[in-house]
């Protein structure tokens, strides 16, 4: 079970990141908020930092779980299928992939929380 719980909960930040970062460009951002609609530059950079922090805690969550040998190379997977799943869904429906990137980055916190109360 702590395998696969390590891996979706990598995959939760992966995606949860990429959304954020997504959100810093200007027309997936008006496809948020509306035509026209532009993040403010402290947006911008709130939006960036929590973006690399969901791809550090989705390294983190593959690091713990394999080493780092193995982490690292299950990190850049796990990016890829965060990035291919984000792709697929922002261009049908941005609205509910922003929605879905806040549960997914609350999700892998508590994996990551369970992850590290497991024993070893």
């Amino acid at each position: 079970m702590s395998a696969s719980l390590g891996f979706f909960t990598a995959l939760a930040f992966a995606y949860s990141g990429f959304t954020a970062l997504s959100q810093t460009l200007d027309r997936h951002y008006a496809d948020r908020h509306g035509r026209g609609a532009a993040a403010s530059p402290a947006e911008r950079l709130r939006l960036q930092g929590l973006g690399w922090a969901a791809l550090a805690l989705a390294l983190a969550a593959c690091v713990q779980q394999q080493g780092w040998p193995m982490g690292s190379v299950s990190w850049v997977g796990t990016l890829t299928l965060g990035a291919l799943v984000l792709v697929l869904l922002l261009g049908y429906a941005p609205a509910i992939a922003v929605r879905a990137a806040r549960w997914a980055g609350m999700l892998g916190g508590c994996g990551l929380l369970m992850m590290s109360a497991m024993p070893a």
